[in-house]
């Protein structure tokens, strides 16, 4: 049943959230308030606040899908020290501790974020009904909140409630070094042409003429025009990146000023972690080239290096990793929305883009009670501890203090442990584990005898085992099966390392190329079914829930058991009830699939298409 959702946002001396949903014929299905204290100016000499500006913000949400009885997950803040009544509901700007569910949510949870907030006066009192639940996901509005991450460090903060992230507007954009892409629609540019089209005004490469008027490209293109400016990205094949793209997202972003202050107030009030950055190899480049480009290149004005830098930090803290399959997409875009989403290694959402605008999709994966933090992950899942925290720490500036990496054990999967080689010369089976998984210099000891590693040669190797598995060839199964037989015996069936290159080649078998499932000889398909089951128990435990990684697992494995049991079947091997049986299963599993996959687009007519072919197999002759 189609559900529309209105949201009326005020902001007075507190936020307030109106939720209705209606049917087609317009009747109200659910209404909720929620209310929670904007951004507040505290007196240092008592406990209590200045009001900020009064007024309203009415917000137009594309859509918002619920399915079942999901309920929306809102969060409760920490008691603060501002007045009562209200304190017990504060997220003021002293509070620093993470978002939680209130009412809690049901899986799946599917939440379209708002895509535009227009601001309009209200008289102040409006703003003061009695404060119920406060909101869970702030579209960025209201005043200022802080999201945290495990052990209570503030992460990101967000301003007025502009959410940017759409490529219409500027917060999408091409990464830090990237393919050639195309300015107006962000597809990676093809490779097996005479060469590309360039855009008229600023000779920067396009698909064609008709992304020169897409509004992505606009603003920068009449800027590099009236500067002079005259790209000059080289057709090569095969293409290597450019780090030339590295200018365009920054820029997209500091042209929001003129045209939308309140935007660009918004992106200014997310966490820029410039102090931890500012020294590294990429920003003493920056210094350089960047801000050689646009101050001196694009001749901007009202713009100092400090801003550039600014900006670049924000968008290497807060932006997420856009990708669709379809045209190759991969870029980065700014949804401050969803910046208040607390990390966790083992998170309860998962997020997905979709449509044309790329509009961010929250999903819940698990059940989300009354009081849990609503979580998702910066980082991989597959990767061990060390890998985690390490990358954590380098892209997002913080060290990830969750349960996941708090175990030594990796909640029971051993994923950061390796064998141990003195137990192994000894016939025993062992594994050598982390004596404090939270320090990275902390000794490597064994379980079963006194052998130990230094942290430091543990992460070398590990480092040396990630540039391997770089160098492999990712499209041919017999690389990634060599690699398993290299390593399988030193890092365990369940290391990091193992568990990466299984889920490559889990999905690898049977969609080669010139190599279809039917092609596969019977040895390799039960090897893709074994692999599928073996990384649906560690699913269990590191991404649990209606995840993609398990949706996608469920995919794989249903269309194995289906070849593998028409074989079955055609060699007389199992009778027709048995092999119409197995055949029923594998639509369980392709629902399940199919349930868990519905808003991812890449995935979409894959399922489609799986799913009338397996109900005419399942058809009584």
């Amino acid at each position: 049943m189609p559900i529309q959702t209105f949201l009326q946002y005020s902001t007075s001396s507190y936020f307030s959230l109106s939720l209705t949903h209606t049917d087609e014929g317009n009747k109200p299905l659910r209404l909720r308030h929620f209310v929670c204290r904007p951004r507040a100016t505290h007196d240092d000499a008592e406990s209590g606040f200045t009001q900020g500006q009064v007024g309203s913000l009415s917000v137009s949400v594309l859509y918002v899908v619920v399915f079942l009885s999901t309920r929306f997950a809102v969060c409760v803040s920490v008691v603060c020290s501002c007045v009562p009544p209200h304190k017990d509901h504060c997220m003021c700007s002293r509070y620093d501790g993470p978002v939680r569910s209130v009412s809690g949510a049901r899986h799946p949870m599917l939440l379209q974020l708002p895509r535009s907030l227009l601001l309009q006066p209200r008289p102040p009192e409006a703003a003061l009904a009695p404060p119920q639940d406060s909101l869970r996901l702030l579209p960025g509005g209201g005043g200022r909140a802080t999201g945290a991450l495990p052990g209570g460090q503030p992460r990101h903060q967000a301003g007025r409630a502009h959410p940017q992230g759409a490529p219409s507007g500027p917060g999408l954009g091409p990464k830090t070094a990237t393919f050639p892409l195309c300015l107006g629609c962000h597809r990676r540019l093809p490779s097996n042409l005479e060469g590309y089209h360039v855009c008229s005004g600023c000779n920067w490469p396009l698909c064609g003429p008709q992304c020169e008027g897409l509004a992505p490209h606009q603003d920068e293109c009449r800027l590099m025009r009236e500067s002079g400016h005259r790209a000059d990205i080289p057709f090569e094949s095969p293409q290597k990146k450019e780090a030339v793209y590295c200018n365009i997202t920054p820029l997209r972003c500091l042209l929001l000023r003129e045209k939308h202050p309140d935007k660009f107030a918004t992106l200014l009030n997310l966490q820029s972690h410039l102090e931890d950055l500012r020294d590294t190899s990429l920003y003493n480049l920056f210094k350089t080239t960047m801000i050689g480009f646009l101050l001196d290149g694009l001749q901007l004005t009202d713009v100092d290096p400090e801003m550039i830098l600014r900006m670049c930090a924000i968008l290497d803290t807060n932006a997420f990793d856009v990708r669709r399959k379809k045209g190759e997409v991969n870029v980065r875009g700014v949804y401050p929305t969803g910046s208040f989403l607390s990390h966790d290694c083992t998170p309860n959402t998962k997020y997905t883009f979709v449509g044309p605008e790329f509009s961010l999709v929250l999903t819940a994966t698990i059940p989300i009670r009354k009081g849990d933090i609503i979580s998702t992950t910066y980082t991989r899942t597959l990767w061990g501890t060390l890998g985690r925290r390490a990358n954590l720490r380098l892209a997002r500036c913080f060290d990830c203090t969750c349960a996941r990496c708090s175990d030594c054990t990796e909640l029971g999967t051993h994923a950061g442990a390796i064998s141990c080689a003195a137990c192994k010369r000894s016939g025993r089976d062992s594994k050598v584990l982390s004596t404090n998984p939270l320090d990275s210099a902390a000794a490597w000891r064994c379980k079963s005898c006194p052998h130990s590693i230094p942290g430091r040669q543990m992460a070398w190797g590990n480092d040396a085992v990630r540039q391997e598995m770089e160098a492999v060839n990712k499209r041919r199964s017999e690389a990634l099966e060599e690699f398993l037989e290299k390593y399988g015996g030193a890092l365990h069936s369940t290391n990091s390392h193992i568990l990466e290159m299984k889920y490559v080649l889990a999905r690898l078998y049977g969609n080669e190329e010139g190599r279809v499932l039917s092609d596969l000889s019977d040895e390799h398909l039960e090897r893709k079914i074994d692999l599928c089951h073996e990384l649906l128990e560690v699913a269990d435990a590191l991404s649990p829930g209606m995840s993609r990684m398990r949706g996608v697992l469920l995919f794989e494995l249903q269309a194995a058991m289906v070849v593998n049991t028409r074989r079955e079947f055609e060699s007389d091997q199992i009778t027709k009830e048995r092999a119409q049986e197995v055949l029923g299963e594998a639509m369980t599993l392709l629902q399940s699939s199919a349930e868990i996959l519905r808003s991812d687009p890449d995935m979409k007519a894959q399922l489609e298409e799986k799913l009338v072919a397996l109900a005419k197999d399942l058809e009584p002759n």
